[in-house]
């Protein structure tokens, strides 16, 4: 059974993976390669971002095979922490049903987010996305939450204003653009 600060690091890197996998085979060739922008700096962008989440899983998985053969001071001085069961845990299969569901509501987010930025543009879709997931992950200090979700996506933005590729426009994109020009 994986501890909780495990679910929710499989979580972000599911959460990457799933981003990653969302802009390269449908973001970037519908609206950049589409609309005659060159696509090679998104490409570049997501293929490292790829690359990067792909050894954040490694990382963790390597982490979790170490974590599993250790034996902590405490125990091997012959202090057991007793066994405390997880709520809403699945019988036999080792893992919690409110993870199954949290991991499902990622994956959903993903493709909302997707979604929406053909509507309301890059800049409100990804606000809405990180204020939903950063809630699923367990975060509650809403100016963290509010801060983190505008600065992130402000930032991306602007840097590719300033490569001259184009993202899913909205209202703060067209703006930006104007006042970039």
């Amino acid at each position: 059974m994986l501890k909780n600060s495990e679910n929710r690091e499989f979580l972000v890197i599911v959460t990457l993976l799933a981003f990653a996998s969302a802009n390269g085979f449908w973001l970037i060739p519908e609206f950049v390669v589409a609309e005659g922008t060159s696509g090679h700096y998104p490409i570049l962008l997501n293929w490292i971002f790829a690359l990067l989440s792909t050894g954040y899983l490694i990382d963790h998985v390597v982490t979790r095979k170490q974590k599993k053969g250790k034996v902590s001071r405490a125990e091997d001085q012959g202090y057991v922490r007793p066994e405390v069961p997880a709520p809403l845990e699945s019988k036999g299969v080792g893992i919690s049903l409110l993870h199954g569901i949290k991991v499902a509501l990622i994956l959903l987010s993903v493709f909302i987010w997707v979604f929406l930025q053909e509507t309301i543009g890059f800049f409100f879709a990804t606000f809405c996305f990180l204020c939903a997931t950063t809630l699923i992950y367990g975060e509650r200090n809403w100016k963290k939450i509010i801060i983190f979700s505008l600065v992130f996506p402000l930032v991306v933005l602007l840097v590719f204003l300033l490569l001259n590729a184009t993202l899913p426009t909205g209202i703060v994109e067209e703006t930006l653009r104007n006042l970039v020009k």
